[in-house]
C-alpha cells in the first residue's frame, strides 16, 4: 500500500477525475463516496495518504481525518472543499491532523506537489510528469 491514495468525495466527477489523474501519474487509487465508506475502506487497506472533501453525507472530512488519525497517526490527510467560507473548517481540519487544505477548484499542480511531498522520492510533482 506504499503508493496508494484513498480519494473521498461525494462529487463523482471530481472523485473520478482526481483518481484518473493520480492513476495516470503512477499511484494506486481507492475511492469512497462519503466518510462512512471511506472509514470502512481505510480500515481494510490503511493507505498512507487520504484526500478527502470536508462536506459529505454521513461523516464529514474533519471527523474522518480525526478517526483515521486515531487508527494510525502516521497516515497523511489532505483536505479539499468546494464550499465558500471553509477557512474555519480548514483550521479545524489541521487541528485534527490534516497536513494540507485546498479549495476547489483545486490547483492540480499544487495538489500533485503536495502529494509528492507526502511520498518517497520518485513520485511525480506536476501533471503528466512520469515517476522515476
Amino acid at each position: 500500500m506504499a503508493k496508494t491514495i484513498l480519494v473521498v468525495d461525494d462529487n463523482e466527477l471530481f472523485r473520478k477525475s482526481l483518481s484518473l489523474l493520480l492513476e495516470t501519474n503512477g499511484y494506486e487509487v481507492l475511492e469512497a463516496r462519503d466518510g462512512e465508506e471511506a472509514l470502512e475502506i481505510y480500515s481494510a487497506y490503511q493507505p498512507p495518504l487520504v484526500i478527502t472533501d470536508i462536506h459529505m453525507p454521513h461523516l464529514n472530512g474533519v471527523t474522518l481525518a480525526k478517526q483515521i488519525k486515531a487508527i494510525n497517526e502516521r497516515t497523511k490527510v489532505i483536505i479539499v472543499s468546494g464550499l465558500p467560507n471553509t477557512k474555519a473548517f480548514f483550521e479545524i481540519a489541521e487541528m485534527f491532523g490534516a497536513r494540507r487544505c485546498f479549495e476547489k477548484p483545486v490547483d492540480l499542480n499544487a495538489l500533485c506537489t503536495a502529494i509528492a511531498e507526502e511520498f518517497p522520492r520518485g513520485r511525480p510533482t506536476t501533471i503528466g510528469e512520469r515517476p522515476e
